[in-house]
């Protein structure tokens, strides 16, 4: 009966871990650790206040006095929009139509060099244009 009494319960695993943590060094050397690696990462981490980000976004309006919105979006704006959306490096295209009116937006993937941008629009919008 005494054998019982002397033995202390059987500790699970997670209870052998804290108790390694809690009565060796090895705990503080991993702090040291992982602050010195949190340090590293803050100098090494390149970083910007006001990065320069570059997204040409276009805008394409079109006139159409005396149609309805439907004539448009059916007659202009769709047509314009599968035309513009075949350009190299355009990310999306899309369209709002009025009575009379409609504006395609196109833009391109972030990077894109503005002025290419601009003349592939320009010359992609207007296909008679040379």
């Amino acid at each position: 009966m005494e054998d019982l009494q002397n033995q202390s319960p059987k500790r699970g695993l997670t209870t052998k871990i804290v108790e390694i943590f809690t009565t060796s060094q090895l705990s503080i050397l991993f702090l040291i650790i992982s602050l010195l690696a949190g340090a590293a990462a803050l100098i090494l981490t390149p970083r910007e206040e006001d990065p320069q980000i570059v997204v040409p976004v276009m805008d394409v309006l079109i006139e159409y006095p005396g149609a309805s919105s439907e004539e448009v979006e059916k007659l202009v704006a769709t047509p314009l929009e599968v035309l513009l959306n075949q350009l190299e490096g355009v990310e999306y295209v899309y369209s709002v139509s009025k009575p009379g009116a409609a504006v395609v937006t196109v833009r391109y993937f972030v990077g894109q060099d503005f002025e290419d941008s601009l003349v592939k629009t320009w010359t992609g919008s207007c296909p008679t244009r040379t």
